[in-house]
């Protein structure tokens, strides 16, 4: 590990929010500004980014706005990497929001474990806000020993917090991964050191129904399978976790509506055998969409639906609903 100069929990952060027309970005700067104090906040706006939200940034102070001349996620983060001007550096995704004390929450467990890079668990929410899905952290031995067959990070583009040093000598995220670029660089990093882990909710991702077109999930795969063959060696040659993979995609596009995606997924886990294949199969193939959850189950509730597929119960973490609704009208 490189030898630090002073206390770890002092040192200021630069902070790379990508701007790419996502909805939900003047929240995601209200949740950053406060936690940036002794850093900077640096948005990377994507070409794709409206004039006028463009002119909207130029409006606000206390940041400093770059405009990315390629639209893909992982130059945009690379752009961020290379004009930030502090040694430790965070990503935020335009949409999603950072919880109160989360910088501060992981430069403490970074300082006490000597760890260059930290994550902590995160949650998904839509439009409402509503929640859609916790995301736990897994333990430091989990994510290091997980990462190689899938990716254990929450919310991994608005979570990682990192040392700049390590970051330059990995050599960032790399496009040739686009799809998962943000997975392979975990995978690298917890082969440079294991990470701190904060066990406390401390990023709200939004849902984005972009992610389970047809485009997207073909990017995914590719990249997949790329970090399957560049990985091997981190696995002993074992496969990816596929099943895992299919999985989560197939009930995402089911959420989202988008019938083929999960009609591929599901087909897919059955002609590949996966474990659960045929059930995930048969899912995808019923005309009933994925529904989303609910905070509590009406025992009054006995249709046929409810009966077959029972609504999931996610509760939101006390006092973060209320925070995430104030900071989605930003």
């Amino acid at each position: 590990m490189p030898e630090r100069d002073g206390p770890l929990h002092d040192a200021p952060v630069s902070v790379v929010v990508i701007a790419d027309g996502t909805p939900g970005l003047a929240g995601s700067l209200a949740s950053v500004r406060p936690q940036a104090a002794a850093g900077e906040v640096l948005v990377v706006a994507s070409p794709h980014l409206a004039p006028a939200a463009r002119a909207d940034l130029d409006g606000i102070d206390g940041i400093r706005v770059v405009q990315a001349p390629d639209a893909r996620r992982s130059d945009l983060r690379n752009l961020g990497l290379e004009l930030a001007a502090h040694d430790l550096v965070a990503f935020l995704d335009g949409g999603d929001l950072w919880l109160p004390g989360k910088v501060a929450r992981q430069l403490t467990v970074m300082r006490d474990t000597g760890a260059a890079w930290s994550f902590g668990a995160g949650l998904v929410f839509s439009e409402g806000p509503r929640l859609e899905a916790l995301l736990p952290a897994p333990s430091v031995e989990a994510a290091v020993a997980g990462l190689p067959y899938r990716n254990a990070v929450p919310a991994t583009g608005s979570n990682l917090l990192v040392e700049r040093a390590v970051l330059d000598r990995l050599g960032g995220f790399d496009p040739t991964v686009e799809g998962a670029a943000d997975w392979e660089l975990c995978i690298r990093l917890a082969e440079y050191g294991p990470p701190a882990v904060v066990v406390e909710t401390v990023v709200a991702a939004r849902w984005r129904r972009w992610h389970t077109e047809r485009r997207a999930v073909d990017g995914l795969f590719a990249a997949a399978r790329e970090i399957e063959r560049r990985h091997a060696p981190r696995r002993a040659d074992r496969p990816l976790d596929w099943p895992d993979l299919h999985r989560w995609v197939c009930h995402d596009a089911l959420r989202d509506g988008h019938r083929s995606t999960a009609v591929r997924m599901g087909l897919g886990a059955l002609r590949r055998r996966h474990p659960g294949g045929l059930e995930l199969a048969a899912r995808s193939l019923l005309p009933v969409r994925r529904r989303a959850p609910v905070q509590h189950l009406d025992r009054d509730v006995t249709t046929w639906l409810d009966r077959r597929f029972p609504r999931r119960v996610v509760s939101w973490p006390d006092g973060v609903e209320p925070l995430v609704r104030r900071l989605c009208r930003s």
